[in-house]
């Protein structure tokens, strides 16, 4: 209470950041999942705080972001990708007090929303599930799915902990796929801890804007998922 009054906050979200990053590295999830309920608590209070208004997200779906996604993923991760022919996945996770836990998958293929690509994704197996886990199984079941095309780029909505997951999932599979994170309050890019280099794409740029959007598009379509399970369990028509 004394931090937040007297305006050093950014401590306290710091040190919640490296405990929570710790909490997974070691998989203690459970801990990591009330860690990461705290740092949201926070975050909602200074936002509150600070009387920032949300940002207004608006991408053309035909706009060409092959120039700006091609000279990006080259620039961090050395890898040349087509532009006229490149895909883009976003995953997101829904998880409701551990209940009907699900998540998306949206596809962005040669400069415009793939919505017939895109995939959903429910777990059954598990009773007792935290979103880090639920991450973990999504990625790994979607990467060892060789029949489906593989992403140029992966998409995380999330922040160190879920790019970590992801990167583990990544060098389990012997996979070397492009992925980055977008963690929120605010919006920001997250790269994998390994990366040499690690430029950020400017916040007012087109492809930091289609991220976003990305981001945004994933946490409908899971929310609209989760909102249909939760429905059918209770047997709303």
């Amino acid at each position: 209470v004394v931090a937040l009054l007297s305006g050093t906050s950014d401590t306290i979200y710091r040190q919640l950041e490296s405990d929570l990053d710790a909490a997974v590295k070691e998989e203690w999830f459970e801990d990591a999942v009330l860690l990461r309920n705290k740092l949201i608590s926070l975050s909602d209070l200074l936002t509150r705080k600070q009387f920032e208004n949300p940002i207004i997200i608006d991408m053309t779906p035909h706009q060409d972001m092959s120039i700006e996604l091609s000279a990006f993923v080259k620039t961090c991760y050395g890898k040349d990708i087509s532009d006229t022919n490149y895909r883009v996945e976003c995953y997101d996770i829904s998880n409701l007090f551990g209940q009907h836990p699900t998540g998306s998958m949206v596809v962005f293929e040669d400069n415009q929303y793939s919505k017939s690509q895109y995939r959903r994704f429910a777990i059954k197996t598990v009773k007792k599930i935290s979103d880090f886990d639920l991450h973990k199984e999504m990625l790994q079941r979607r990467l060892k799915r060789t029949d489906w095309k593989m992403p140029d780029l992966i998409l995380i909505d999330g922040g160190k902990p879920q790019v970590r997951i992801a990167q583990k999932v990544l060098d389990e599979l012997g996979m070397n796929v492009p992925m980055i994170g977008l963690a929120k309050k605010p919006d920001r890019i997250i790269f994998p801890e390994h990366l040499l280099v690690r430029k950020p794409p400017a916040r007012s740029s087109s492809l930091f804007r289609m991220f976003q959007a990305l981001r945004d598009e994933s946490h409908r379509f899971a929310k609209k998922y989760h909102k249909l399970l939760r429905e059918k369990a209770s047997g709303i028509n």
